[in-house]
């Protein structure tokens, strides 16, 4: 069994990084992860890549003959993306743009954030592709389903809602519309499904099979332009 730990560079002031390298060998450590927050970092001006203190904080490791898992750093997209591109931010359950400021606060389906993920990950694994030390690479930062409710969210939900149904009455039988009366033939107002959810422990869970989530599904179907026969 092998022992890795995250460790942050950016974190810390470049004269303890030996030191604490030193302190993780002697713990038994041989594998580092890196670089996951880093975003603003590697690219702290659109188009100005900067990862020579990231070669640095590799090299530091692999003098001691341990491994690296870098990271894309796609969680957490620089300032300068937002307030540039605004668009990227994510669209919460009451319509407005969250809060940025902390991680995990773009849209992963807005085709500019997809864009800027490309050139940073590429320049990322053009550059320590041919290092053996670096042994992988995490993807994002973990698992997770954003509640985005973006136009760019919002319109793929639909599109999918309509290739998967094709008919509105598909959609009632799915999704069992039939309870508490909620057939709908979708016109009149406009909703998503994450619309609708339960709160438990500070998080919402979005409800399926039947009632306000249902309703709210076949509704995007009908917006999408599905016919109802």
């Amino acid at each position: 069994m092998r022992i890795g730990v995250d460790y942050y560079p950016e974190h810390w002031p470049e004269e303890v990084w030996e030191q604490d390298a030193d302190r993780m060998q002697d713990a038994g450590v041989s594998v580092v992860r890196m670089a996951e927050f880093a975003w603003s970092r590697l690219e702290p001006e659109e188009g100005v890549y900067e990862f020579g203190w990231l070669d640095r904080a590799v090299q530091v490791f692999t003098e001691r003959g341990m491994d690296i898992v870098l990271c894309t750093p796609t969680c957490t997209p620089p300032q300068w993306m937002f307030h540039r591109y605004p668009e990227v931010i994510q669209v919460g359950r009451d319509g407005n743009k969250i809060p940025i400021g902390v991680r995990g606060h773009r849209c992963m389906s807005n085709l500019r954030y997809r864009d800027f993920c490309d050139k940073i990950i590429s320049r990322m694994v053009g550059r320590y592709c041919d290092n053996p030390n670096v042994i992988g690479y995490q993807i994002d930062n973990e698992l997770e389903a954003n509640h985005c409710r973006c136009p760019e969210c919002v319109s793929r939900f639909r599109k999918y809602i309509q290739g998967k149904y094709h008919t509105i009455d598909a959609v009632n039988r799915a999704y069992g519309n039939a309870v508490w009366s909620e057939n709908t033939d979708g016109k009149g107002f406009v909703t998503s499904l994450m619309e609708t959810g339960i709160e438990l422990n500070g998080r919402i869970i979005t409800v399926l099979g039947s009632g306000g989530a249902a309703r709210a599904v076949a509704v995007e179907c009908a917006i999408s332009g599905a016919d109802h026969s």
